[in-house]
């Protein structure tokens, strides 16, 4: 059973090892099934394994009747491999050190919004975004995700790539805690503390104030994290009844 998960752990490795030393490059053709069997001694299995997993993170694409290509150094095996985490992931810990890592990266955004890369377009869209949660707040579940929408419309219009392809690429991990947590009996109060501090951050951005638009950033996830271990505590004193 163990045996092709050990051989394509093999592949995988010369194939890093090579991209490390820059023997393999972005565009370059892997060789073909038979070839990589004989050069590692394993079966097509094997190698179609090790392929998938390749592919999985983002490292390889496959063209139908060509062959697998190097995928070209962008962000897509980075967002490919969160994207897989994120459904994968579910867990209590996970939704914390996803806080956690937001309230270091969306305030450095807040922040480049308010300041050396604020434009009314992105303001004008970070203002639509939350006129559409205001509108949808008896919709839980759209409202949750309207609520992550949001925030990756910020992100977006800070200008910074790298951390919007990490966050978006946690979007299904956001989408399971919102809405577990909207899905509450304090659920209309949330939707009003969530509005109000949003606006918050619209308000400190729209008057280019980067140290109040990074606080009220920092605030909004702060309390996110409070409400949320709050919630923890009791789902877990819940299932220690049942």
């Amino acid at each position: 059973m163990n045996r092709p998960t050990r051989g394509a752990d093999k592949i995988i490795s010369a194939i890093s090892s090579k991209l490390a030393s820059e023997s393999l490059k972005g565009g370059d053709r892997l060789p073909s099934e038979a070839k990589l069997c004989e050069q590692f001694g394993v079966s097509r299995t094997v190698v179609r394994e090790a392929i998938q997993q390749l592919k999985a993170i983002g490292v390889v694409h496959t063209i139908t009747g060509s062959g697998s290509y190097i995928t070209d150094g962008d962000l897509l095996g980075l967002k490919s491999s969160l994207e897989f985490y994120s459904i994968m992931t579910g867990d209590t810990d996970s939704w914390i050190e996803l806080l956690e890592l937001r309230a270091l990266l969306e305030t450095a955004c807040a922040r480049k919004l308010a300041s050396e890369n604020f434009s009314k377009a992105g303001l004008m869209e970070l203002k639509t975004a939350l006129k559409r949660q205001a509108e949808n707040q008896t919709d839980i579940k759209l409202y949750a995700e309207l609520d992550v929408k949001f925030h990756q419309v910020l992100i977006q219009a800070s200008g910074n790539k790298i951390i919007g392809a990490v966050l978006s690429s946690l979007e299904n991990l956001q989408k399971k805690f919102s809405q577990d947590t909207y899905i509450d009996e304090n659920s209309k109060e949330l939707i009003q503390r969530n509005l109000q501090e949003h606006l918050s951050i619209v308000q400190a951005i729209e008057k280019r104030d980067p140290d109040l638009a990074e606080q009220a950033m920092k605030s909004h996830l702060e309390k996110a994290k409070k409400y949320l271990l709050q919630y923890i505590k009791r789902i877990s004193s819940v299932a220690d009844l049942g």
